[in-house]
C-alpha cells in the first residue's frame, strides 16, 4: 500500500514525458558516443527526411554520416561535449535522407555513469535554414546600407539630441573639409557651436524638428574645418524611443554653395535687367532734353564774348547739362547698357595716373599702399568707366576706415588654365588682369555681402549714400565681360577683386586723335522725330558751314533723300515713328548704295543694335549730342 501512490506518480510522469517527447516541434535524440541513434522523436525524423523514428533507429545509421554533411563537425561537437559536458547552439550543415542540406542548431549534453564514462549524448536539434537565410539577408542589407552610406556622394549623418555626431559618411566629412569620418566625429563635439555660422539657424533647426519630426530643404551656412563657409541643404528626421523621447536625428546633406552663388548672380542679373529696362526708357527722353539744352547753350556760347555778363550763366547751364549726362550714363552703367568707348589701356598705368587723386580722396590717417605686377596688364576698356570703378571703390574704402587704416591697391594676372586659382573662370577667357582694392576697415556681415551690389542698398547713414555706387561698379565690370567679388568679415576689413579679360601682350596702347577741322560744306540729311533736337542739329550744322535737310521721321527721310541730291551724309535717329532708322536706311540705300550714314539715339546702343544693325558696323553717336562731339564725329564719318 505504501508504494502505490509513488508508483502512480512515476507512471504519470513517464506518460507526460513520453507525450512531450512525441509531440515536440524540435527534434530530440539520444545517441551512443560512436554515433548510433538510440532514440529519436518524430520531429527529428521529419527534419532529416525519414518516415518515422524507427527508420532512424533501426536502420543501422550513424549520425556522423547520415546527419552531418561534414563529418569533422561531429568530431568538433564531441570535443566540446567531452570537455564541457554540454554544447549550446552548435551550428552545422545537416544532411537529409535525400542528400539535400539544411542548417541545423543543436543543444546537447553528455550522460555519464558513476565512473564518469560517457554513456550517451542527448539533446535537441532545430532546423534553422530560414533563420540563416534571414540572417544572411540582414547581413547583405547591412552591407548594402554600409556601402551606400560610405560611397554616397551626398552627406549622411546620425547625431544625438545633445549635438554630437554618432555617424557621418565620407561625403559629409569632405563637405566640411575633414580627411575622414572618424576625424569629423571626434573633432565636432558640439554641432551648434562649432559648425553653425549663425546660431539662430541651429535654434530654428531644432525647433522645426521638435515640432514636425521631419524637415525638408533646410538651408544654413556652416563652417568647414579651415573656418571657410559652405551653404548646405538638409533633409532630416527624428528617431524616437518607445517612450516618445528623442533617440537621435538622421539625415542627408547637400553642398549647395555653388548653387547659391549662381542663384545670387541670377537675382542680381534680374534686378539689373529691371533697372536697365527702366533706364533705357528714361535715357531716351532725358537724352533728347539734354541734347536740346546742351546744344542750344553751346550755340549761345559760340556767339557770346567771354566778357559778356551772361557768359558765366551759359557756362553754368552747360555744366548742369553735362552733370545730367553723367547721371544718365551712371544709370546706364548700373544697367550695363551704356555705350562704351573701349580702347587698349594699361591698368598699371591707369592706377599710377590716378594715384595722386587717390591721395586727395583719402584722409591723412589712411596709408596708401600700391603694389603693381611686372606682367602686362593691358585690357580693352573704357578709361572713364574704369576710373569710375577705381574712385568708387577707393571712396568706399575711405568711408570704411573712419579712424584710419591701410588702403592697398594691387594688380596681378591670372591664367585661366591654373586650376587652383581660376577654376571658376575656366572656359571663359584665357587670361585675366586682377585688380584688388583692400581696406582694414569695419568690414560687414554675410547678410550685407549678399546685398552689397543691389541697387539702392547702402550701409551708410541716412542721407549719406545713394546705394548706387557699388551697383554701378558691378554694372561696369559686367559690361566689360569681367567678374567682381568681395571678401569681408566684421572688424577684419574688405577686399574687392575685379577680373578683367587681358589683351594679348603684344597689343599696344592706342590713342585716337580728333580731327583738326570740324566744319564743312557737304549736304547732310538729319532725320529726327524730336522737334527741339531737330532744330538744334539744323542750327548747329548750318553754323559750321553745312547744307542741311531735316526730316521728322523715317518715312519723311526717305522722301527727302529722293528730293535733295546729292546727299553726302544721312544722320538717322534709330527709333522713330512710321519707319525706324534702320528701315529708312535700307530704303535710302536702294537709291544710293554708297551713302554714308551716322546713327544716333537716346536709347542705349544695345537697344539700337536690336533694331537691325547687328550684322554690320556703323558709325554711331549716343545722345546727348554735345556740339563738339557731334561735329567731330560728322567730320570723321565724311572723311572716312
Amino acid at each position: 500500500m505504501t508504494h502505490t501512490a509513488p508508483d502512480a506518480i512515476l507512471r504519470e510522469d513517464q506518460h507526460a514525458y513520453q507525450s512531450f517527447f512525441e509531440n515536440a516541434v524540435e527534434g530530440m535524440f539520444r545517441t551512443t558516443p560512436d554515433g548510433r541513434p538510440i532514440k529519436v522523436n518524430p520531429a527529428y525524423a521529419r527534419m532529416f527526411g525519414y518516415s518515422s523514428p524507427e527508420e532512424v533507429t533501426n536502420g543501422n545509421l550513424n549520425v556522423r554520416t547520415h546527419a552531418y554533411a561534414n563529418p569533422d563537425d561531429r568530431s568538433t561537437f564531441q570535443e566540446i561535449v567531452e570537455r564541457s559536458g554540454f554544447v549550446h547552439s552548435f551550428r552545422f550543415p545537416a544532411l537529409k535522407k535525400d542528400g539535400s542540406l539544411v542548417s541545423a542548431s543543436l543543444n546537447a549534453r553528455a550522460v555519464r555513469d558513476a565512473e564518469g564514462t560517457i554513456l550517451c549524448y542527448e539533446g535537441t536539434v532545430e532546423d534553422i535554414t530560414n533563420l540563416k537565410l534571414a540572417e544572411e539577408n540582414l547581413r547583405r542589407s547591412e552591407d548594402d546600407y554600409r556601402n551606400v552610406h560610405d560611397n554616397a556622394i551626398t552627406g549622411m549623418f546620425r547625431s544625438t539630441p545633445e549635438g554630437r555626431y554618432v555617424r557621418v559618411n565620407p561625403a559629409l566629412a569632405a563637405i566640411h573639409g575633414f580627411s575622414s569620418s572618424e576625424e569629423m566625429i571626434t573633432t565636432i563635439t558640439n554641432i551648434g557651436e562649432q559648425l553653425y555660422v549663425d546660431p539662430a539657424d541651429r535654434r530654428r533647426y531644432m525647433e522645426l524638428l521638435d515640432k514636425e519630426d521631419v524637415i525638408r530643404g533646410f538651408e544654413a551656412r556652416l563652417y568647414r574645418k579651415d573656418r571657410s563657409k559652405v551653404w548646405i541643404r538638409m533633409n532630416v528626421r527624428t528617431i524616437r524611443k518607445a517612450d516618445g523621447s528623442v533617440a537621435c536625428y538622421e539625415g542627408v546633406v547637400e553642398d549647395v554653395t555653388e548653387k547659391k552663388r549662381i542663384e545670387s548672380q541670377l537675382r542680381q542679373a534680374q534686378k539689373t535687367e529691371s533697372i536697365g529696362t527702366l533706364a533705357g526708357g528714361i535715357a531716351h527722353d532725358f537724352n533728347n532734353l539734354l541734347t536740346s539744352l546742351m546744344g542750344f547753350a553751346s550755340l549761345i556760347e559760340l556767339k557770346m564774348k567771354k566778357t559778356d555778363p551772361l557768359y558765366p550763366y551759359v557756362q553754368e547751364i552747360l555744366l548742369a547739362a553735362r552733370k545730367g549726362a553723367d547721371l544718365t550714363r551712371s544709370i546706364l552703367a548700373l544697367s550695363r547698357q551704356q555705350s562704351l568707348a573701349r580702347a587698349p589701356m594699361d591698368m598699371n598705368q591707369a592706377i599710377r595716373s590716378a594715384s595722386r587723386l587717390f591721395r586727395m580722396l583719402i584722409t591723412e590717417d589712411i596709408e596708401l599702399s600700391i603694389s603693381l605686377t611686372d606682367e602686362s596688364t593691358m585690357v580693352m576698356a573704357d578709361r572713364s568707366q574704369i576710373d569710375r570703378i577705381l574712385f568708387n571703390l577707393v571712396t568706399n574704402a575711405r568711408d570704411a576706415m573712419p579712424r584710419g587704416g591701410t588702403l592697398r591697391i594691387e594688380t596681378a594676372t591670372l591664367d585661366a588654365n591654373d586650376p587652383l586659382d581660376a577654376a571658376q573662370w575656366a572656359g571663359e577667357k584665357e587670361r585675366y588682369v586682377v585688380i584688388k582694392i583692400s581696406d582694414t576697415g569695419t568690414g560687414f556681415s554675410d547678410a550685407t555681402k549678399d546685398s552689397i551690389f543691389d541697387p539702392f542698398f547702402t550701409t551708410k547713414d541716412a542721407g549719406k549714400g545713394t546705394g548706387l555706387g557699388l551697383a554701378i561698379v558691378y554694372g561696369i565690370v559686367k559690361q566689360h565681360t569681367g567678374h567682381i567679388s568681395v571678401d569681408s568679415e566684421p572688424g577684419r576689413g574688405t577686399t574687392f577683386s575685379i577680373h578683367l579679360p587681358a589683351m594679348p601682350e603684344e597689343t599696344g596702347d592706342a590713342h585716337g586723335e580728333p580731327p583738326a577741322n570740324i566744319t564743312g560744306s557737304e549736304t547732310i540729311l538729319v532725320a529726327e522725330d524730336d522737334e527741339s533736337v531737330r532744330g538744334y542739329m539744323d542750327e548747329a550744322l548750318r553754323t559750321h558751314g553745312y547744307r542741311v535737310v531735316t526730316a521728322k521721321d523715317g518715312q519723311d527721310a526717305v522722301e527727302k533723300f529722293g528730293q535733295f541730291q546729292p546727299v553726302d551724309l544721312v544722320i538717322l535717329d534709330t527709333v522713330m515713328p512710321r519707319m525706324n532708322g534702320w528701315q529708312a536706311y535700307e530704303e535710302i540705300r536702294r537709291v544710293n548704295p554708297d551713302v554714308r550714314v551716322l546713327f544716333t539715339s537716346g536709347y542705349t546702343k544695345d537697344i539700337v543694335l536690336s533694331k537691325g544693325l547687328e550684322e554690320r558696323e556703323f558709325d554711331f553717336i549716343p545722345k546727348p549730342l554735345a556740339l563738339q562731339d557731334v561735329l567731330e564725329k560728322i567730320r570723321k564719318t565724311l572723311d572716312a
